[in-house]
């Protein structure tokens, strides 16, 4: 997600995103709510605009906040789609940004956040084990992921 912070404008917004059970990002708690009352199993949001301005989101405030402070928690719950584009990027689903950087079209995808580490073909599982353990520690405590 640090790469939307390189866009100047963000023209549309898209995820798609299926929430954990239970529930562990606290940046997106009132999407949970909301999927939970709209009894739904996956939801897709998408804003567009065609405004020089681009949307009016705090999708890139947050992200700057969370990178300074990991244990950041806004004082309003962030919007529906914002918190879909964070939810997504926790890997609950897929988002998708459109925007400009330095005056050229740009698309970045939640996916592009994935971690992934390599690994000799025939693993001695414990060595394995270990790690992976350590790589998965690493990223649930980047992503605060309280479980």
């Amino acid at each position: 997600m640090e790469k939307l912070q390189s866009l100047d404008i963000i023209t549309e917004l898209s995820a798609k995103v299926h929430p954990p059970n239970p529930l562990f990002g606290r940046l997106w708690g009132g999407l949970d709510k909301y999927v939970r009352r709209r009894q739904a199993d996956e939801v897709s949001v998408r804003e567009t605009t065609s405004k020089p301005k681009g949307l009016s989101t705090q999708l890139l405030e947050l992200i700057e906040h969370i990178l300074e402070n990991p244990s950041y928690e806004p004082v309003e719950e962030p919007d529906i789609t914002d918190a879909a584009m964070l939810m997504a990027a926790d890997g609950y689903g897929s988002g998708k940004a459109l925007g400009t950087e330095n005056g050229h079209d740009v698309v970045i995808r939640t996916s592009e956040s994935q971690k992934s580490f390599l690994f000799d073909k025939k693993p001695d599982p414990e060595i394995l084990a270990s790690l992976a353990r350590g790589h998965f520690e690493r990223v649930s405590s980047e992503r605060d992921m309280r479980h």
